[in-house]
């Protein structure tokens, strides 16, 4: 019976841990192909999961799919689409290795890079870019300004 009951528990704060208040959708392109804009399908392979992160004003699309590392593949790779709904067109797409993408404001994302063995988060093997989706000016950041943010 002790058993019963900790299997219980266990799998209800599994099903916690699960449940977010994020405002991002993770989907299938094969599952849920309505979703995404034809022309944003096209940027994807049909087994890529695809992130749906909206900026702040729910106004741009951030399409992310994130290649997760492994012992046989160490090195991450992310590709991602930024889709304008009132224009309807893609605005920027790229892809990176070993690098995060997030957004930083309305029209800003943040790029970070890890190069070489990753010790600390103020590593200085980790470099900041902030990529100004309109102009697709990509420029440098100072890590201070991104490790004061994250304290």
């Amino acid at each position: 019976m002790k058993k019963y009951h900790l299997v219980l528990c266990s799998v209800f704060l599994l099903c916690l841990a699960c449940n977010s208040n994020k405002k991002t959708s993770l989907l299938n392109n094969r599952n849920n192909q309505e979703v995404v804009p034809e022309i944003v399908k096209t940027y994807f392979i049909e087994s890529d999961s695809i992130q749906i992160i909206p900026n702040k004003t729910h106004s741009i699309i951030l399409y992310l799919s994130e290649s997760p590392t492994s012992a046989a593949n160490p090195t991450s790779h992310c590709k991602f689409v930024i889709f304008d709904i009132k224009l309807n067109q893609v605005l920027l797409q790229d892809n990176y290795s070993n690098s995060l993408i997030k957004w930083y404001d309305t029209n800003s994302l943040l790029l970070t890079r890890f190069f070489g063995i990753i010790e600390t988060p103020l590593s200085s093997s980790i470099k900041y870019y902030l990529i100004n989706i309109y102009t697709k000016e990509i420029n440098e950041i100072n890590s201070d300004i991104i490790n004061q943010q994250l304290k």
